[in-house]
């Protein structure tokens, strides 16, 4: 029986193999049949169980979703979940193998189809990494931003990246600190003249007549003028005053800002010869203030009949704002032009955003849209800003604008499920998102434009540049933390009573190791084979000290050759086995899982609601072995069906603690990480399960890593439709001996990475 299993496995694994090579297998003659004498009574009728009506799926088409669920059916079968075992009706191994063989060699074969992506945002990595190389700005302005939402493993994917109306607040604020940091301003002067102020007392408007060039109050009161602040910024302020004292003491002012009080006066000038009161560092934010020059001690004396009053005069008030840096090349690149004799204001504005545009939303630009936003800067010139500082009007509104936030792809006109060939400059936008996670760099643009990207040649010389460049760690960076899901690594937290030596240092190295080895797998262009089976990792002082290396010293993660058999490859990295184990302990079936979904793109269906936990090592239990605890948890029915998927691999891992370190014993007792698997292989720890997915199932492999690059490089999940690409990844792989290159460029030049479809599928 076990070598049955095992030859059913293999059929389903290896796309289109056949049980029998003397004869083809005929649905009618030889799978009908089988449904309707092991299947249908279940599945057929006006309530087929779990949904699944196999008369409806008989004889298959080529739709999408009918070949989705005959691999649903091969994968049930494969894993005997299908019949059940309490089922009436049962299915011979022969008939068992001719089905699996019949579903495996099922093909996708449907018109060609590129799939649709929806209108898809930047995500928080690809929009901090965007505004640093459009705009120079040395700050990542989306600490704040709320966490991006996750869909089929990934960040980017388009049909989760919604807008709230809390992010786009963040957006707003981001584009006013980013312009303000990108334009260079020279140093602001404004100022408000004596006609400026008004006068009142006691909420009411006071006379001030004017006398010698300056406003008088007599009575006590207070001055008030609305100040306008183009920038924000710490300036001087200089209000020129003047008094009439009278008596022991002189003029007092509280002078107010915004209604607050900053500082109190006291005026020793003249009405007649008035002197500036000058006060430093003032912090003021752009946008309209309030001065208030507030008259504190206003005095009426008469003597031998004679009358006098104190008095307070204003004659204006100027503000002069902070010395502009010297400029940075990327303020120099983005300020291309300013206002000369020969160069009006708004000319040189135009001249900017023309330049600005086409890099931030990653296309050509019509002369209407830059027109559109020079409105907006003759709406901040009409209100007072000097010309620096109204041109950061309309650049911040292109920083707000769909065009910038979303990676626009435009659908042909009249055409609504027509498929088209994406334009330079989509393909451009695509490559570096993919291998960048960033906008496209100036030579990228000049191959968009010169159509090298329309050609095979121009496309593959490109790809090639922009993996020799160091933004190409954002590929090994954001695809590996989540294919791996070591990303929750920030998050885990191990019992520091058992645990005491996990410190940030070694979470830091931990998480750095999968990062690293990608990078270098790239750099190397190694074989996708070794995220399974390497003899070489990544490691710094800290991390070698943690798997027991000798020889590595200091913080640099660098490359060291592994001659321990329980090393080696991406499933015994410290960071996986931690992110997939428990506080306190191993979690095999989560294990178990990670290698079903990661490695095999073969998930188990979720557990059932309200299963118990494993109980904690106490009592009667406390000598047990997770293994034992696991054990007795799935002699429920219930669990089994689950667990005999999961548990035997997630036993190959117990050789590894919480942190992955390797381990011969579960407290006192020896551990046992042998298992059988559905199809009835043997497996005795991680080495034998390496094995297997680098040799039996190293296609069903190839085949999931294919999948998951390229769902991230497109940003939506895979779909039947997607198989032939799939396919034709796989079959380049192979022929290249496995190269990572022949995997990257795969993906750039398949065919839904390069086309579109304009509305719903056909």
């Amino acid at each position: 029986m076990a070598s049955s299993r095992t030859m059913t496995a293999a059929l389903l694994c290896i796309a289109g193999g056949l049980a029998a090579a003397d004869a083809p297998i005929d649905f009618n003659r030889d799978i009908r049949p089988a449904l309707e004498g092991a299947c249908v009574s279940c599945h057929g009728g006006d309530k087929p169980k779990g949904g699944l009506d196999l008369q409806r799926l008989a004889p298959p088409d080529d739709r999408a979703t009918s070949l989705k669920e005959w691999r649903l059916v091969g994968t049930l079968l494969a894993n005997g979940d299908m019949p059940p075992e309490d089922a009436k009706a049962t299915l011979t191994e022969a008939d068992r193998e001719r089905l699996i063989a019949w579903i495996s060699s099922l093909r996708y074969a449907g018109p060609q189809d590129p799939g649709r992506v929806t209108l898809r945002r930047l995500n928080r990595t690809e929009y901090a990494n965007t505004v640093r190389d459009l705009l120079g700005v040395d700050f990542d302005p989306t600490q704040d931003f709320p966490t991006d939402d996750v869909g089929d493993g990934f960040d980017n994917q388009a049909d989760v990246l919604s807008l709230a109306p809390l992010l786009f607040e963040k957006y707003t604020a981001s584009a006013s600190r980013l312009v303000d940091k990108a334009v260079p301003v020279k140093q602001v002067a404004t100022s408000v003249a004596v006609d400026g102020f008004t006068a009142s007392a006691s909420g009411k408007p006071v006379d001030a007549p004017l006398a010698d060039g300056a406003k008088v109050l007599r009575e006590g009161g207070e001055f008030a003028a609305a100040i306008y602040v183009p920038v924000s910024g710490k300036y001087t302020m200089k209000i020129t005053l003047g008094a009439d004292n009278l008596g022991t003491e002189q003029v007092r002012v509280a002078v107010k800002l915004d209604g607050e009080t900053v500082k109190e006066l006291k005026i020793t000038a003249s009405r007649k010869s008035r002197a500036p009161q000058t006060l430093t560092l003032v912090p003021l934010d752009r946008g309209q203030h309030q001065l208030g020059l507030l008259f504190l001690n206003p005095l009426h004396l008469e003597k031998d009949g004679k009358s006098g009053d104190r008095a307070l005069a204003v004659s204006g008030v100027e503000l002069q704002g902070p010395a502009p840096a010297a400029p940075t090349p990327a303020q120099k690149k983005l300020m291309c032009a300013e206002p000369a004799a020969d160069l009006k204001p708004r000319d040189a504005a135009a001249k900017i955003l023309s330049a600005f545009l086409p890099r931030a939303w990653r296309r050509p630009i019509a002369a209407e849209e830059v027109e559109r936003l020079l409105g907006v800067f003759d709406q901040a010139v009409k209100v007072g800003d000097p010309w620096d500082v109204a041109l950061k009007q309309p650049l911040q509104a292109a920083l707000l604008s769909p065009h910038f936030l979303y990676r626009v792809e435009r659908d042909q006109p009249n055409a609504p499920r027509a498929v088209t060939a994406l334009n330079g400059y989509e393909i451009a936008s695509r490559l570096s998102y993919f291998l960048w996670a960033t906008m496209p760099d100036d030579a990228l643009f000049a191959a968009a434009a010169k159509g090298e990207l329309a050609k095979t040649d121009g496309r593959r010389a490109q790809t090639l540049r922009m993996l020799k460049d160091a933004k190409a760690h954002n590929l090994a960076e954001n695809f590996i933390e989540q294919w791996l899901m070591v990303r929750n690594l920030e998050i885990f937290k191990p019992d520091p009573r058992l645990f005491p030596e996990f410190t940030p240092a070694l979470r830091k190295a931990m998480a750095a190791e999968p990062i690293e080895f990608m990078a270098t797998m790239m750099q190397e262009d190694r074989s996708v084979i070794e995220f399974l089976e390497a003899d070489w990792t990544m490691v710094n002082g800290v991390l070698a000290k943690h798997y027991g290396m000798s020889g590595v010293e200091g913080p640099q993660m660098r490359k060291v050759a592994i001659t321990d058999k329980d090393r080696g490859g991406v499933l015994t990295m410290a960071s996986v086995l931690a992110v997939t184990s428990n506080p306190d302990r191993t979690n095999p079936p989560k294990r178990g899982k990670f290698v079903l979904e990661q490695m095999l793109n073969d998930p188990p269906p979720p557990p059932p609601p309200m299963v118990p936990q494993l109980p904690k090592k106490t009592g009667d239990a406390a000598n047990l072995t997770t293994r034992q605890l696991l054990e007795r948890h799935r002699s429920d029915a219930t669990c089994m069906s689950c667990h005999k998927r999961i548990d035997p691999i997630g036993f190959a891992f117990e050789s590894y603690d919480v942190l992955g370190r390797h381990r011969t014993k579960d407290g006192t007792a020896t551990i046992d990480s042998s298992g059988v698997l559905p199809d009835g292989a043997r497996i005795s720890g991680v080495p034998d399960l390496k094995k297997l997915l680098a040799g039996d199932r190293r296609q069903v492999f190839l085949r999931c890593l294919s999948a998951k690059l390229l769902t991230y490089a497109l940003g939506r999940g895979m779909q039947p439709f997607d198989e032939p690409a799939i396919d034709t990844l796989v079959s380049q792989l192979e022929r290249d001996t496995f190269r990572i290159s022949s995997l990257v460029f795969g993906v750039v030049e398949s065919y839904p990475f390069l086309n579109r479809r304009s509305g719903a599928a056909p």
